[in-house]
Order: C-alpha cells, then structure tokens, then sequence
C-alpha cells in the first residue's frame, strides 16, 4: 500500500527573544506592560506535544493590534514532573520567550531598547530562527 505524507510549509513571519529574568510570569508581563505601553493579558496555557501520550504546558500571555502581535511565553513547562520541557530547548538559559511580529519592520530596536530599562531582566538577545529545530513549538 502506498503511503502519503503531508507536508505543511509554516510562515515563520517573527522575531524572538529570549529573556534571563527570574521574575514570576505575571510580574514580568506587568513590567513589560509599563515599559512598552503594551497590555498582555494572560491566555490559556500554550499547549506542545511531546510525546505521543503527553503534552506540555507552557504559560502565555498576548497583546495584539491590527498590526502588531506580542507573545510572552515561559520556556520552562509548569506541569509537575515535566520541568525537563523547553519550549524552546536550543536556548535552556532563558528563562522567558518574547514572540514579537509586525507589519512595520523598524519596531525591533525599539523593543530591545525599552527591554535595557527593566532592571530584573538580567540579559536579553535576539534568536535566530534560522537555526532553531524547534520553532514548531511557538506557532500558536
């Protein structure tokens, strides 16, 4: 018998950064929050599979305009016994993962400008995701 694979080609239209901080997810939203103008509100858990019987659950919160998306995701899963689960596993030092995508292209510099401002976030570094496996995990 034949078999038929399906292949989806995803548009991975975002920049990302990852961000050292050891603040608690919602602290971390408000303060960004202040620093960007922005509200991120928290959403439901963002929900990868991995493995054929379990799944990880990672926290979300976003902001979005018609031209403007903000994502803030944990790396680390917050189900219990599954803290080996990265969202994003080529990057285990960052704590946070800001998913940032746009319509206006000059809004990168902007970002990570207002980012130096907020004292707790100890480093912060754009991801290329040309050389990410796992950028699956972040479509949404």
């Amino acid at each position: 018998m034949r078999k038929t694979r399906l292949e989806i080609d995803y548009k991975f239209d975002f920049s990302l950064l990852g961000l050292a901080c050891s603040m608690r997810p919602h602290r971390l939203a408000w303060e960004l929050n202040r620093a960007l103008g922005i509200s991120l509100t928290r959403q439901a858990d963002h929900q990868v599979p991995e493995s054929a019987v379990e799944t990880a659950n990672y926290t979300s919160f976003l902001f979005e305009t018609e031209v403007t998306s903000i994502q803030l995701f944990r790396n680390r899963s917050i189900d219990e016994g599954s803290s080996k689960w990265l969202l994003v596993p080529e990057h285990p030092r960052f704590d946070y993962i800001l998913l940032y995508s746009s319509r206006e292209e000059d809004k990168g510099p902007w970002i990570t400008g207002a980012l130096k401002n907020i004292t707790t976030i100890e480093l912060s570094a754009f991801l290329p995701l040309a050389t990410l496996k796992s950028k699956e995990n972040l479509i949404t």
